[in-house]
């Protein structure tokens, strides 16, 4: 079978594309990819395909794939959050028990493990590493625990 230039351009740019996502993160490149590989084998089965058509289906498919699969896939293009927020405010920090990572005094900030993150934390009274604590409230990006 002979490939015309045509039919060897989609294919290649879709492969291009597909290759460059390894490189450009994102899962957007790649909808783009499969889309020139389909109108390259589109290509295959109707050589009469004209390029101005071919251009549309390509933008098409394109859009299809991208806001159809963005459905099935959503952690993909939101990214994970492992909690409700990520900024908690205080009405969801207040109460929580924490672990103290570095030991926390009237004169001194320390830190806490709070959702698997490292916050800084602040108290009236002395606090140990490994003690556990509760948040009283949060102050910007401190923590104050007693």
């Amino acid at each position: 079978m002979d490939i015309s230039p045509i039919v060897a351009t989609w294919l290649i740019a879709g492969i291009v594309m597909i290759i460059a996502e390894f490189f450009i993160p994102g899962l957007i490149i790649c909808f783009f990819g499969v889309s020139a590989l389909i109108v390259g084998v589109l290509h295959l089965l109707i050589p009469s395909l004209s390029a101005s058509l071919s251009l549309l289906l390509f933008g098409i498919l394109a859009v299809v794939l991208i806001l159809g699969i963005r459905r099935f896939i959503p952690q993909t293009f939101q990214g994970r959050v492992q909690y409700a927020k990520e900024n908690p405010d205080d009405d969801e920090v207040a109460g929580e028990k924490v672990v103290v990572t570095e030991a926390i005094t009237p004169d001194r900030k320390g830190a806490v493990l709070f959702r698997g993150s490292r916050w800084v934390a602040a108290s009236d009274s002395p606090h140990d590493v490994n003690e556990t604590v509760v948040i009283v409230r949060r102050d910007n990006l401190t923590l104050i625990v007693r």
